[in-house]
Order: C-alpha cells, then structure tokens, then sequence
C-alpha cells in the first residue's frame, strides 16, 4: 500500500512525498504499516483480491482520515492544518 501526498505551494508549485516520508501524516494504527506489500494480491485473468480505502473528514476535529473501509480500521490522518480552507483535493485510487 502506499499513500502520495501532493502539497501545492503559494507559488503554484506542487510538491510531493510517499507514505510515512510525508511530513504531518499522523499514523496511529501500527499493526498495518502503509509503507508494506500486501500479502494477497491479484492475479490477471484469476483471482482478485480488493482492499476499499477511504479517506473521510471527522466532523469534530476537522481532519482526514485514511481507514480501510471493510473493517473500518482506521490507519492514520492528516490534521486539519495541512489543508486550505478549501479543503481536501482528492485524486487517484488508492
């Protein structure tokens, strides 16, 4: 699994970063590291196996969560601070 962070400056640039590399991700589950392979994976024209992400704001805090979305296990978040009052600019597939 891993997680791409695109942070844009005031200047329009776009910088980016993986995984735990990414400065204000705040993990919190440390039994399902995001920086590791997954032990099932697909094999074309055979088996799939999915794994549903999901990113969700917390209404109270204001932060956004990364969980697995079957067992709804939360992995980690990114504060509130790191985005613009904009909000979260969601792209790609996890």
């Amino acid at each position: 699994m891993a997680v791409k962070q695109n942070m844009e400056e005031h200047d329009g640039t776009v910088d980016g970063c993986y995984n735990t590399l990414c400065s204000g991700f705040v993990v919190t589950n440390p039994n399902i590291p995001i920086d590791t392979a997954f032990n099932d994976v697909s094999i074309a024209q055979r088996s799939q196996v999915f794994q549903w992400m999901m990113v969700t704001l917390d209404p109270l805090s204001q932060d956004w969560w990364l969980s697995m979305q079957d067992d709804n296990i939360r992995l980690g978040y990114w504060p509130r601070e790191l985005f613009s009052l904009s909000g979260f600019s969601v792209g790609g597939y996890c």
